[in-house]
């Protein structure tokens, strides 16, 4: 029925004569499936992988973090014999409980010891108390985003995910390395707790503190899965891109495709993307459209459920750094002994908010070798009408669409987010020095 250019499979190619034409490929998400569908009928009408492969999606990659997350009110999706779907409502009632049980401990029943010993030090004491407060309330939003408010956004970008991992046909082995990540994602946090406890001296009255430094944590934890794996989805699209016009680019081009020695650590570690290469074979450019298009929707799925959280956390970056300051410049307190627990509680809450900055700048390194790549294909294909005019297509659509976080109120960039909290912190750090030059 339809018309192909036959071409030698070790010549890679990706692109066939009629691009929008369906072409019949393995609509598996593993690449050893037999059984072969038309790809086109993927693409419009979604049509739904088999219950055997379902197991071995990212959603169930993801168990072990999913079911740890469930215990403390974080629950994400539900899972039956061969699929997801959204939580049920006792699931949302329990997650109501555990945070109304989490603000009364950490507010009202067992107020952190801190509180107490900082009230003749009156800078140190309202920043600490301050810091307290809207760390507790971030802990109890995040729960509240995840399991009350925006469980039907968890499915989605679930599906999103498997839909991308449907067109790239990966292996077990990348299942595998899904569910090693999940394992760990649940020992770091739980390793975070437990070393905050040994460098602060367990104390019973600080159990509620410790709650919700967990929580915030385990959120944090939450955070990565999907930041990673999304990233992982755009770093694919590009090795398919850069892997078809590597043989058609000059060496001075290469230069402008070559990556950073922090980009080339990143994708040294993410393996995923090298597994992937001997299956490309050729895909259409209605299929990559399709590719970029739900990485995007991801990124939005993803700032619709964290936008508020990440907002709330980069407030409390700015407290936490402002209080380590004010504690090692404070009279009232011994830094010598409490130095190596602020460093680690700093480092810990905040190694969230750089996460976020960096990956960022990162999805739009990407998004932008993307458009420069598309940009070189197409003045491959200045002669050929129908090739130009969907080259042409993708690239708008990749200027359209841009892969960014954002907290809605500014794009979470390492400028932006260290021109910001230098100024604050500056003037701030100059109020403190004079309240304890001059009064205390």
């Amino acid at each position: 029925m339809y018309q192909y250019i036959t071409r030698p499979v070790e010549e890679k190619t990706m692109f066939y004569e009629n691009d929008f034409a369906p072409h019949l490929k393995t609509n598996k998400i593993f690449s050893n499936s037999k059984k072969d569908e038309n790809n086109f009928n993927v693409i419009i009408t979604k049509n739904k992988v088999t219950k055997k492969d379902m197991l071995f999606s990212i959603a169930f990659a993801a168990k072990p973090l999913i079911y740890f997350a469930s215990l403390f009110g974080s629950k994400l999706v539900s899972y039956e014999k061969n699929d997801i779907r959204k939580i049920m409502w006792f699931s949302r009632l329990y997650s109501l409980l555990f945070t109304v049980h989490h603000i009364l401990a950490g507010m009202v029943f067992a107020r952190p010891l801190s509180w107490r010993y900082t009230k003749s030090d009156v800078p140190l004491n309202v920043l600490t108390k301050t810091f307290g407060i809207l760390s507790i309330l971030e802990g109890a939003y995040s729960v509240l985003c995840t399991s009350v408010w925006n469980p039907k956004f968890y499915l989605e970008i679930f599906n999103k995910l498997d839909a991308i991992d449907t067109h790239f046909r990966v292996s077990r082995t990348v299942f595998g390395r899904r569910r090693i990540i999940s394992i760990f994602l649940v020992i770091l946090p739980a390793g975070q707790l437990i070393s905050c406890i040994l460098l602060t001296r367990f104390r019973v009255q600080n159990i509620a503190a410790y709650l919700n430094f967990f929580v915030l944590m385990l959120q944090g934890a939450i955070l990565y899965f999907f930041v990673i794996n999304i990233y992982l989805k755009l770093l694919w699209l590009n090795n398919i891109l850069e892997n078809t016009t590597i043989k058609r680019i000059s060496n001075q081009k290469k230069m402008v495709f070559k990556d950073t020695i922090w980009d080339s650590i990143v994708k040294g570690i993410c393996k995923e993307p090298k597994m992937l290469k001997d299956h490309i074979i050729r895909y259409s450019w209605f299929e990559l459209m399709q590719i970029y298009d739900k990485v995007a929707d991801c990124i939005d799925l993803f700032n619709k459920i964290y936008c508020g959280q990440i907002f709330v956390m980069y407030n409390l970056w700015l407290l936490c750094t402002l209080l380590t300051i004010c504690r090692s410049l404070s009279p009232s307190v011994k830094y010598s002994e409490v130095y190596a627990s602020d460093l680690f509680m700093y480092f810990s809450l905040n190694s969230r908010p750089m996460f976020l900055a960096i990956m960022c700048e990162m999805f739009m390194s990407e998004r932008k070798k993307t458009l420069s790549l598309l940009l070189h294909v197409l003045q491959l294909h200045e002669g050929d009408d129908q090739k130009y005019s969907q080259i042409k297509t993708m690239i708008m659509l990749a200027e359209s669409r841009k892969l960014e976080i954002t907290t809605n109120v500014f794009a979470i960039n390492v400028p932006t987010v260290m021109n910001f909290a230098g100024r604050t912190i500056s003037y701030t750090v100059l109020m403190i020095q004079y309240f304890y030059n001059h009064v205390f």
